[in-house]
């Protein structure tokens, strides 16, 4: 089962938001969470996994997803796979915003005219894409946030970009409602340890020690947590693994048997390129460079039958 990282980000309590913004040829970093609310937006992404919750999607040139609080989330490509768009040329932009859950406060939201933004907020806890209109819309003004030097007018301008896109309907949610409803836990050191202990330890082997060790710390904490907004955390924690698990094992499952195939991986590469009006011979000259088929058709069969055998 692939680990979920519980990212501690670079944003402080004194920072209204963090932007970040960079160009990249390839996709490496894991499944992960953190509990700052995240706008991202992807350029150049052409065939790229986007993981959020229990949703997988295959992405467009463009992507621009808001991701809720501690909703697990990813963009992936498998590690031989060349993106269509970096086989052309071209570099990855990733455009990242993260700012806290309570940024613009529950009283001011619950007002008449934030009405678009506390429904945008609560459709995030989900995950919310937006299609390639509204991207157009908003495309201009997350450039210029990316320049405004930080101060008032910077705050004004994401303001303005979350506003613009509440009022869109040209969007889509991702994770199901029940992977999604699990409450967020507070910015508590003591509950996200816990996290990430169950994270590292709960689907391990089992060794002297190892259970009686958990079961104290858990215990230890239940006693802390008695009457707290964290009573039953642990419970709830557990109740999300075993809801996600069925997801995540079927996506590693398919990611170790069929994604391996390698002229499957060419085949949705060329697809991905014609839908996008890319050129598809650099992606040809590239695969078939190193391409031995025999062995590939021995993987096809191998794989194929473990898929059909082990998958319901």
């Amino acid at each position: 089962m692939e680990k979920i990282i519980t990212e501690i980000t670079p944003l402080t309590e004194h920072d209204s938001f963090y932007v970040m913004d960079h160009k990249k040829d390839h996709y490496d970093y894991p499944l992960h969470k953190h509990e700052e609310v995240e706008l991202t937006f992807m350029e150049n992404c052409t065939g790229v996994h986007r993981v959020v919750g229990d949703s997988i999607e295959i992405c467009g040139q463009y992507d621009l997803v808001l991701i809720g609080s501690n909703l697990e989330h990813a963009w992936e490509q498998h590690p031989d796979e060349v993106l269509v768009d970096v086989a052309a040329g071209k570099k990855v932009r990733e455009f990242v915003i993260q700012f806290s859950p309570d940024l613009l406060g529950e009283s001011f939201l619950a007002k008449s005219q934030m009405a678009s933004l506390a429904r945008l907020f609560e459709n995030a806890k989900r995950g919310v894409c937006f299609g390639l209109p509204a991207i157009m819309r908003v495309f201009n003004k997350l450039d210029k946030l990316s320049s405004e030097a930080p101060g008032f007018p910077r705050v004004l301008k994401l303001l303005d970009i979350l506003y613009q896109l509440s009022l869109e309907d040209d969007f889509h949610l991702l994770a199901s409602s029940s992977f999604a409803s699990v409450k967020s836990t507070a910015d508590s050191r003591r509950v996200r340890k816990v996290e990430e202990y169950i994270d590292e330890h709960f689907k391990e082997e089992i060794r002297l020690g190892t259970v009686a060790d958990k079961q104290d710390f858990e215990r230890r904490f239940r006693a802390w947590a008695a009457g707290t907004a964290y009573e039953g955390v642990l419970d709830r924690l557990e109740a999300l693994y075993d809801r996600r698990n069925p997801y995540y094992g079927a996506y590693e499952y398919y990611t170790e048997t069929v994604r391996t195939i390698e002229l499957l991986q060419f085949a949705n590469n060329v697809r991905t390129a014609l839908a996008g009006g890319q050129p598809v011979a650099p992606l040809a000259e590239s695969f078939f460079k190193d391409y031995y088929r025999p062995i590939d058709e021995e993987i096809f069969v191998a794989m194929t039958d473990a898929f059909d055998r082990n998958m319901d």
